[in-house]
């Protein structure tokens, strides 16, 4: 029995340390289970939570053993153009590409007139569905007032955001039923004009 318990104990200092260690591998060379070289066409594949097997090198990487991981990033989105542009309001929206790998908290689109608007803006639209494409008006806008104007989602890694688009506001227009009220009024007036000129006469 003694000598079985002085082999586990000297056991540790025979054996490679290789075999009671497991090496780190760097997160920006990790990615869903996955490693890719940039000059060698080669992907080692792999199970979540399980050890890396075996060495793969080339005069620019080594990766030894390790555990893999997903490499959580933040969301990707895309901003839609623009549509529907009137005095006050417009159309926009986005599409969500990737979560990350992480549940998305918060997406839609900010507007401002300076270029780059910000989710931390009050001039902003938020969407209740988390995935897909969707689209949002942006109201209370001023005439004739260009606009910048963002997609963006946020996840536990930040925020990102789509490309900017740029749109300008159309001057205040009389609708159908306003341009009716304005040919009545200026009717009536017309009608009171010559009454009076009549009586004048």
């Amino acid at each position: 029995m003694k000598y079985f318990i002085l082999i586990l104990f000297f056991l540790p200092f025979i054996l490679p340390i290789d075999i009671f260690s497991q090496y780190k591998i760097e997160r920006k060379a990790v990615g869903y289970g996955a490693v890719n070289s940039s000059n060698i066409s080669y992907t080692i594949k792999g199970t979540i939570g399980q050890p890396v097997i075996g060495n793969n090198s080339n005069s620019n990487q080594t990766i030894k053993t390790g555990y893999w991981y997903i490499a959580y990033s933040k969301p990707k989105i895309i901003t839609n153009e623009v549509s529907d542009i009137f005095y006050n309001k417009a159309l926009c929206g986005g599409v969500l590409t990737s979560n990350g790998g992480r549940a998305i908290t918060e997406r839609g689109i900010c507007w401002s007139e300076s270029p780059n608007p910000s989710a931390t803006l009050t001039t902003k639209a938020i969407i209740n569905t988390t995935s897909g494409t969707f689209s949002i008006n942006m109201s209370r806008l001023n005439p004739v007032t260009t606009y910048y104007v963002r997609a963006y989602a946020i996840n536990s890694q930040g925020t990102s955001y789509g490309e900017q688009q740029q749109f300008t506001t159309t001057p205040v227009t009389p609708t159908l039923s306003e341009w009716s009220f304005i040919v009545l009024l200026v009717s009536a007036a017309g009608f009171g004009c010559r009454l009076i000129w009549k009586k004048l006469l």
